[in-house]
């Protein structure tokens, strides 16, 4: 798709950089990308996720001219849609102060690496991410009312296996959820996972 753009790309003047290679998962790509970046900001969008219109980057552009001096994480609620079927499903609400966030509605300063590391790489790990926005100070973030992206349902991080202890774990190793709590999900979780996959025929 890259090499089918090329000619438009120069025509208008447009850098970019790309590698195809094989890596260790998603957050190895990721990495990769993060050591190639050479500007201030950056995002990431997986495959099947999308921008939420064509002037999001204008549009989120101009708000970081606007704040971007007192914040250094700027995120937005996201559009869940299932790629497969062409369908919107439903808005998801972002909120810092517990975390839910989405990556891909997200446009942070490149320098929060320095800071706090890369994504870890770890085979089966899915919530590196979520392991770095826990890592950031809550005053560095911003939510736009600017809708960034859309999220494709069917990908790895949304198979409940892959995502619920470990998420569960870091909530608790970084004390966002008391023991107790912790306790009343692993105890619920067989049911909330059984009324998943009924929910799902």
């Amino acid at each position: 798709i890259i090499k089918l753009y090329k000619d438009e790309f120069e025509q208008k003047g447009i850098k970019y950089k790309w590698i195809s290679e094989p890596d260790k998962g998603i957050y190895d790509a990721m990495n990769k990308g993060i050591e190639m970046a050479s500007g201030e900001w950056i995002n990431f969008m997986n495959c099947a996720d999308v921008f939420f219109d064509n002037n999001v980057l204008e549009k989120i552009a101009n708000e970081i001219c606007r704040v971007g001096n007192d914040y250094s994480f700027i995120y937005s609620d996201t559009l869940f849609y299932d790629f497969n079927k062409n369908l919107d499903l439903k808005i998801v609400e972002a909120n810092h102060m517990v975390k839910r966030i989405i990556h891909q509605s997200s446009i942070y300063k490149i320098n929060l690496h320095k800071i706090h590391g890369k994504y870890l790489v770890k085979k089966g790990v899915t919530i590196s991410d979520y392991i770095f926005f826990n890592l950031i100070d809550e005053k560095e973030f911003y939510k736009s009312d600017i809708m960034i992206a859309k999220y494709d349902v069917n990908g790895i991080s949304s198979i409940f296996e892959n995502t619920f202890y470990q998420k569960l774990a870091v909530d608790f190793l970084f004390k966002n959820l008391s023991p107790k709590k912790v306790c009343v999900k692993l105890f619920f979780a067989p049911l909330r996972k059984l009324i998943k996959r009924i929910l799902n025929r």
